[in-house]
């Protein structure tokens, strides 16, 4: 196994961790903590999302992005009718759908299958690292039988988008449920 851990984490948490905003940033957690924490591990696959508009934490051409980062856009949405859908595409809206779910999944079996002897971490960040990017996250310790206490110790803020959450469930069983651990 790669992927050891995942961990949903704020925009300004994923900043300070590049060093482009500091200590003082809105809604930051514990800078030190959170530097300690990735430390400890191999490598980082990074599932990087955020709401259309909002500048990108990562500016890399899609061509040249590093291999361990995923960059996504859509909105913090939970739909479950074509009604709420309908709504949202009239309010000019972009709703989590299965193209970003399969893009997600395959980025996650290519990150746990990069290199069995390395203890490696998925951080997700959306803006506050708690509904999009805790989907992601807790779908990841989920899929790959991560150790759950672990995870909902170190992630207490997150509260899974279930559109998200689900999208993804969907998108892996439609890959014929392939194995990944």
């Amino acid at each position: 196994m790669s992927i050891k851990f995942a961990k949903a984490i704020s925009y300004y948490d994923m900043a300070h961790l590049m060093k482009l905003v500091g200590r003082n940033a809105p809604f930051m957690h514990d800078p030190d903590r959170l530097n300690d924490f990735v430390k400890q591990f191999d490598k980082i696959w990074i599932v990087s999302m955020r709401d259309p508009g909002v500048p990108a934490l990562f500016n890399y051409p899609k061509e040249k992005q590093p291999y361990n980062l995923l960059q996504m856009e859509f909105h913090d949405i939970h739909v479950e009718t074509e009604e709420d859908k309908a709504a949202v595409l009239r309010r000019g809206e972009i709703y989590p759908n299965e193209e970003h779910a399969r893009t997600i999944v395959e980025f996650i079996k290519k990150a746990h299958s990069h290199d069995s002897q390395s203890n490696d971490l998925l951080l997700t960040h959306f803006m506050m690292g708690i509904a999009r990017s805790g989907a992601v996250a807790d779908y990841t310790t989920d899929l790959l039988g991560l150790d759950r206490k672990s995870f909902e110790a170190l992630n207490p803020q997150i509260r899974p988008n279930k559109t998200m959450y689900k999208l993804l469930r969907k998108v892996y069983q439609s890959f014929n449920k392939i194995r990944i651990n």
